[in-house]
């Protein structure tokens, strides 16, 4: 009845198209926005089911750069960041990894942009991750998704 990423077990049942719904409408939508309270309570030791990530945890203002946190306390780059000069050259470009950079310096290369590439690994951690900045962002789904426990306890009594 409750999600699974809030730990529930117990199931009830529902067609599919209904499922569906929940998890299109609004349980992903809550699993979002709760995410920052999920990895610091895995920070502090309360493991989830499955991993989560709090996207855009931490943004390093000073080189323009936003990171990631997951359960693990792991934080990675959220999106590349990629400068180009005036005529829509490749100039230099910042990647999760270097698998990554690879991937997208061998396809700009193939497009003509750089005559060649150069990956250098930096790396880029935050020692402390950001856990006093917390900003939760509750909308109707969060009491959408309280009634859904409510009824499939009334239909398991009935």
């Amino acid at each position: 009845m409750f999600p699974r990423f809030l730990g529930g077990r117990m199931t009830i049942g529902a067609c599919r198209d209904c499922n569906s719904s929940f998890g299109h409408e609004f349980e992903g939508e809550v699993s979002k926005a709760i995410a920052p309270i999920t990895v610091a309570r895995s920070l502090c030791g309360v493991k989830p089911h499955r991993p989560i990530i709090w996207h855009g945890a931490h943004t390093d203002q000073e080189k323009g750069l936003e990171f990631n946190l997951d359960t693990n306390g792991n934080m990675t780059l959220s999106r590349p960041v990629v400068a180009v000069d005036e005529e829509a050259r490749l100039r230099r470009g910042v990647f999760r990894d270097t698998q990554t950079a690879w991937r997208h310096g061998r396809s700009a290369v193939a497009k003509g942009l750089p005559k060649q590439i150069r990956v250098t690994a930096v790396d880029e951690r935050v020692e402390q991750p950001p856990l006093n900045s917390i900003q939760l962002h509750l909308g109707t789904a969060v009491r959408r998704l309280a009634v859904k426990p409510c009824v499939g306890l009334v239909r398991r009594r009935v």
